[in-house]
């Protein structure tokens, strides 16, 4: 009977090695919550569009610091006015990948201040994102919907 209790205790103990040496270990899930500011740092290319009351669009390129600094140029066209303007502006990434924006852009008769909402996917490469104010220093504010692609270059 010893015997027994014995070769069947080896037997458990073998079982319980092997299932820690042969198995693979099930790798955690990536974190959803993997963003911030410094990670979305680097040069981008993007583009927006709106309608509404003025047809605008946009292309340009931008470059993000790691303390969340914006500097760009964009060629823009407000109503078939076609204009090559530089911005300025801060963005903050929150861990989520959702993040906001506040760029001054051009100057002169142009010259306007804009907050964005956007959100990073695709591991920070790509991002969405919509205007959620915008207004001109010198004109009155248009009513528009403006969305932004922005794409990692």
């Amino acid at each position: 009977m010893k015997t027994y209790r014995f070769w069947a205790l080896c037997l458990v103990s073998f079982v319980l090695l092997l299932s820690f040496v042969c198995i693979p270990k099930a790798e955690a899930a990536p974190s959803v919550r993997g963003c911030s500011t410094s990670g979305t740092a680097g040069d981008w290319g993007f583009s927006w569009t709106g309608a509404g009351e003025i047809g605008v669009a946009a292309v340009g390129i931008l470059t993000q610091d790691a303390r969340g600094n914006i500097v760009g140029n964009q060629t823009t066209n407000l109503s078939d006015l076609i204009l090559g303007e530089t911005f300025t502006g801060t963005i903050t990434v929150n861990s989520d990948c959702t993040a906001t924006a506040h760029i001054e852009i051009g100057s002169g008769l142009y010259a306007r201040s804009a907050d964005l909402s956007i959100v990073f996917v695709n591991k920070m490469t790509e991002g969405y994102g919509l205007f959620t104010s915008i207004l001109f220093e010198n004109l009155r504010r248009p009513s528009n919907l403006i969305t932004i692609e922005l794409k990692r270059k």
